[in-house]
């Protein structure tokens, strides 16, 4: 026990200092990006790579500062997700500002709403959604006492007095309400960041389907951070209630046959799917600027 005690602090001081390194990295190569001409398409390209790297080096931070502060699972995975959507909506907010004495105003900027849904992004989100919220209430029905934290199991050979074992530490309604409230707030987050992102001034000296792209690109991270969030909270939840159940089956010498043994597995896929494929981003595919009109500060 010690051994192990010793192995996750180790580890866990390792992901810690690791994430730090990370975070001061990514604030420098934001810096950077903030850096040359403000009305430049590849100045805009770097500030959009900055944002989904800090908003990614935050969430992940968060999680993190969560799990060291909980100690257990499942680990609040929503208080990160909001922060790193919160990064996301303050580097929409400092996108480039007009310089010089005249100010260049596009004319044209698509904003459909259509247009702006990244479908693969929200079919993740739904799909993880959804999934955690059957397993938070199944959960939630399950457990017995002190805010649904304990469940018991069947002594097959009772003394009396002893004919049930409790084990504590499973995830019920006292950890489910505030996930619950939690993915709430991190929903109405979104929702704000996609009606700024939709309602930002069009970028100069952009055509209007590069515009786009910039605004698709900027919702979907926010909509695959909750994608995220919501299969790694399922995977949090199911792990909790399952150490928890195999402890009663142990103690009470029942079966350990497992429901959903890949469920698990099938979040941290999908993980992988929702963080590396088919994420728009803006491209230089076109180089015909868009149409502006010069107007005196």
């Amino acid at each position: 026990m010690r051994d192990l005690n010793v192995a996750t602090i180790f580890f866990g001081g390792l992901v810690l200092t690791a994430t730090v390194c990370w975070m001061i990295w990514t604030l420098r190569q934001a810096q950077i990006s903030r850096r040359g001409p403000t009305d430049d398409v590849k100045s805009y390209l770097r500030h959009d790579k900055a944002t989904g790297a800090v908003a990614m080096c935050i969430a992940v931070s968060g999680v993190v500062i969560a799990a060291l502060v909980v100690g257990e699972q499942p680990i609040p995975i929503w208080p990160g997700a909001i922060a790193g959507v919160v990064a996301i909506i303050a580097c929409e907010r400092q996108w480039p500002k007009p310089s010089g004495s005249i100010r260049s105003v596009p004319l044209v900027a698509p904003r459909s709403s259509l247009q702006l849904v990244p479908w693969l992004g929200v079919t993740l989100a739904c799909i993880g959604w959804l999934a955690a919220a059957v397993v938070i209430a199944v959960c939630w029905m399950m457990g017995n006492t002190g805010g649904g934290r304990t469940i018991s199991g069947n002594l097959p050979n009772p003394k009396p007095g002893a004919d049930v074992v409790f084990v504590s530490g499973f995830p019920g309604y006292s950890v489910g309400i505030p996930t619950v409230l939690g993915g709430i707030a991190l929903l109405g987050t979104v929702a704000i960041g996609w009606l700024l992102v939709a309602r930002r001034p069009a970028l100069r000296a952009v055509t209007p389907e590069l515009d786009l792209q910039f605004r698709l690109a900027s919702i979907d991270r926010m909509v695959r951070i909750v994608a995220i969030a919501a299969f790694m909270t399922t995977s949090q939840f199911y792990a909790a209630a399952r150490s928890t159940y195999e402890e009663v089956q142990l103690r009470i010498g029942g079966d350990l046959n497992e429901p959903f043994v890949w469920l698990p597995y099938a979040c941290s896929f999908l993980v992988v799917v929702a963080y590396l494929f088919n994420r728009p981003r803006p491209k230089l595919d076109s180089t015909v600027p868009a149409v502006t009109a010069n107007q005196p500060v």
